[in-house]
C-alpha cells in the first residue's frame, strides 16, 4: 500500500468487527468477573436485595397507576 492511498472498505469492515468483538468480549469477561465476585462472596447482592424490595412493594399493591423508573431524583 502506497502512503497516500486510503483504507478501504473490506479493511474498515474488518476494523470495525474487530472492535466490536473486542468490546463483546470485554463485556461478557466483567460480567464474568463480577458474578465470580459475587458468588465467592467479595461482593454483595445489595443491589439485587433492593430490587426484591420494591419488586414486593408493587405486588403488594392491588393497581398501579403510575410507574417511574429511575433514580432519587424522579
Amino acid at each position: 500500500m502506497s502512503p497516500n492511498s486510503s483504507i478501504s472498505a473490506s479493511d474498515a469492515r474488518r476494523y470495525l468487527l474487530t472492535g466490536a468483538a473486542a468490546a463483546v468480549a470485554l463485556v461478557v469477561a466483567i460480567c464474568v468477573l463480577s458474578l465470580w465476585g459475587m458468588q465467592n462472596g467479595l461482593s454483595e447482592w445489595r443491589e439485587s436485595e433492593l430490587l426484591r424490595y420494591q419488586i414486593e412493594k408493587i405486588d403488594d399493591t392491588r393497581r398501579v397507576d403510575i410507574l417511574l423508573v429511575g433514580d432519587s431524583s424522579l
